[in-house]
């Protein structure tokens, strides 16, 4: 038979259901479908605990030292590979007293330009404070909003979220007033994903010398007072911002140790023996060709052009649960999607293929008769 008529074969069998093509691309797209969505979720659950881990401030890290932080350094961080946000924090000496809650002095900490990244998600207005949410609830105020004090009036900018997870306390009840300064700071923060190495050597680039924080201190009257006295002797203090999720994420190993990593082997399983089965149920009628003068070659070519007709649609079917997961369970990450995916979809059809081409070696001419007594 010419290659013409093989697949011309193959097509009516396909139309007339001799190949029951829509029973078996249920049943690998069942097993796809499944593997897929189990894998998936499993690292779907390792993404949404890193998003806490983030989100929570366990990847926000602080160096503190009085007076004795560069802003301008500080600011620099922001463009190092893996950091998400840097700024330089100062906490101001004089809580503000507000016109409306007199009774109840509000902190206020001075904050670099950028500093607004690890307080809220996006930017605030060009001018003015950002404020917590408690304070904002507390005095029904609102972005645009203006606050006042003993002689001084500020727009509201922003206003941010500071819940009591674990983190580091005095932010939520507090106004932020972000600078645009040289000046000498206490802290500065960075929030880096993934997390960056020797992140501690990355903060201490940012103290200062005592010749300098004492020059800026000149410039600052909230600057340290005892910054000179300190010379250049390491007084730094690092930590995190919330050690509530421990101090390292451990997701990477639990990735590699999930119980799903392994579910493409059950995939190549299966596929194996639905492709198989699907052969081997008509193993009568390709003993039959064989006996008529048909090839093996030319029966193999047969088969698996049949395969492809439930083979196929089962991988289309399969696709839009790896898109799902990486649209919108990936957090960017998409490629670590496609490559789970496409590897449970690959080791599926690879199984099928084989258990099709195993099934139809298996099959023997002279074997017909045996398969008539034990139809």
């Amino acid at each position: 038979m010419k290659p013409r008529e093989i697949f011309s074969e193959a097509k009516a069998n396909v139309l007339s259901g001799t190949t029951h093509a829509l029973r078996y691309m249920i049943a690998l797209s069942a097993v796809l479908i499944l593997c897929c969505f189990y894998d998936l979720v499993s690292v779907g659950s390792i993404v949404d605990e890193a998003n806490g881990y983030v989100s929570s401030g366990s990847s926000t890290y602080i160096i503190s030292d009085v007076g004795k932080i560069s802003g301008k350094n500080c600011e620099l961080l922001n463009g190092l590979n893996g950091v998400q946000a840097a700024g330089a924090v100062k906490a101001e000496k004089n809580k503000l007293s507000i016109v409306s809650l007199p009774s109840a002095p509000v902190p206020i900490y001075g904050v670099s330009k950028s500093a607004y990244k690890l307080f809220m998600d996006k930017k605030p207005q060009d001018k003015g404070v950002y404020i917590s949410s408690t304070l904002a609830n507390t005095l029904n105020l609102k972005v645009g909003s203006k606050i006042s004090t003993a002689g001084h009036t500020a727009d509201i900018s922003g206003i941010y979220n500071w819940p009591d997870d674990g983190r580091r306390p005095g932010y939520d009840y507090a106004i932020i007033s972000p600078e645009v300064t040289n000046a000498a700071y206490d802290e500065c923060w960075v929030r880096s994903w993934p997390m960056l190495n020797k992140i501690g050597d990355v903060l201490k680039t940012t103290i200062i010398g005592a010749d300098q924080a004492d020059k800026l201190s000149k410039k600052d009257n909230n600057a340290a007072e005892d910054s000179n006295k300190q010379k250049d002797k390491d007084t730094s203090n690092i930590f995190q911002l919330n050690t509530t999720h421990g101090y390292e994420f451990t997701g990477a190993d639990e990735f590699d140790s999930r119980t799903t990593q392994d579910i493409w082997t059950i995939a190549l399983i299966i596929a194996f023996a639905i492709g198989f089965t699907s052969i081997i149920i008509r193993r009568i009628e390709f003993a039959s060709a064989l006996h008529a003068g048909m090839k093996k070659s030319q029966t193999l070519l047969q088969v698996l052009a049949e395969s492809l007709a439930w083979i196929i649609p089962s991988i289309i079917t399969t696709l839009p649960v790896a898109f799902y997961f990486a649209i919108f369970k990936s957090d960017g990450d998409i490629l670590s999607i496609v490559d789970i995916s496409f590897r449970i979809i690959v080791s599926g059809v690879f199984g099928a293929i084989a258990g099709v081409a195993f099934a139809m070696f298996t099959i023997r001419e002279k074997n017909l008769f045996r398969y008539f007594k034990g139809r």
